[in-house]
C-alpha cells in the first residue's frame, strides 16, 4: 500500500505552477529597451524614440505617445520599423524644451496578444558659458 505525503504532493504541485508561470511570462511580449532609456538624463534632446521588443511588434497596431512638461503633448511621427525585426523607430517633430518627458507605448505580438507600458525620461541640456566669460579649460 502507498502512502501519500500531502507536503510532497503540494511542494511538487507548487513547483510545476511556478515553472508554468516564468514559461508563460516569458512567452508574453514585453518592452525590453528604448531610447532614450527608462530615466535616463539626456543632455542634447532626442530626435527620435526607438523602443525595442522581446517579440516582433505588429507594426500597424504600435503607437507611441509622448507627453512632456506639465502633460503638453509633443508631435511624433508613426511608428515605422527599423533594421532589427524587434524594434521601431518614431520621429519626435515639435522641439523640446527642457523637462521630464513620458512615453506611453502600445503594441502587440504577432498572436494579437496587446501590451503597453510607459516610461519616463528627463532632458536637461548642459549649461552654457555666459557670454564674456572664458570657458573652462
Amino acid at each position: 500500500m502507498q502512502v501519500y505525503r500531502p507536503r510532497r504532493l503540494l511542494g511538487a504541485t507548487l513547483a510545476l505552477v511556478s515553472i508554468a508561470g516564468l514559461a508563460g511570462f516569458a512567452l508574453h511580449m514585453r518592452l525590453v529597451k528604448s531610447f532614450p532609456a527608462e530615466d535616463q538624463v539626456v543632455d542634447q534632446a532626442p530626435a527620435d524614440i526607438q523602443l525595442w521588443f522581446s517579440q516582433v511588434p505588429e507594426l500597424a497596431l504600435t503607437k507611441v505617445r509622448l507627453l512632456g512638461p506639465e502633460d503638453v503633448t509633443v508631435k511624433v511621427a508613426k511608428a515605422v520599423a527599423t533594421d532589427d525585426v524587434k524594434s521601431v523607430k518614431l520621429a519626435i517633430i515639435d522641439s523640446l524644451p527642457e523637462g521630464t518627458y513620458s512615453v506611453t507605448w502600445q503594441t502587440a505580438s504577432p498572436d494579437g496578444h496587446k501590451v503597453r507600458g510607459e516610461y519616463a525620461f528627463t532632458y536637461s541640456p548642459t549649461p552654457t558659458d555666459e557670454p564674456g566669460e572664458p570657458a573652462d579649460q
